[in-house]
């Protein structure tokens, strides 16, 4: 069962007391953030690539998948394929990342209410 942390006052599963001591310790521990007005969920055939830069996948911190020089634009996962994943473990925080030259994009799966 979740319960609120009381230091970053996010969300967690395990001992808020061990989890919370450092930031990298804080993979289990976070916050799920309302969708921020005016903003569009992302496309589900949206391909998750910025190509000059780094795209990523990402559950409860811990990446899952992401761009590196080795993948083809077509090899990419799209967000339709990171929903069916997020989907089997809807407790828990999948983001995804674009982090490019000059503009960064995250985006925080917010449920079934935006899908």
């Amino acid at each position: 069962m979740e319960r609120v942390c009381p230091q970053c006052k996010g969300m967690t599963k395990t001992d808020p007391c061990d989890r919370c001591k450092t930031i990298s310790a804080a993979s289990d521990c976070y916050a799920k953030l309302p969708q921020i007005q005016g903003t569009k969920p992302l496309p589900l055939n949206e391909v998750i690539s910025v190509g000059f830069g780094s795209a990523m996948l990402l559950r409860n911190n811990q990446p899952i998948w992401m761009e590196d020089g080795d993948y083809k634009y077509n090899e990419c996962l799209t967000v339709k394929q990171a929903e069916t994943m997020a989907a089997l473990y809807p407790e828990d925080d999948w983001q995804i990342h674009f982090i490019g030259p000059l503009s960064e994009a995250y985006y925080q799966r917010q449920g079934k209410k935006n899908g």
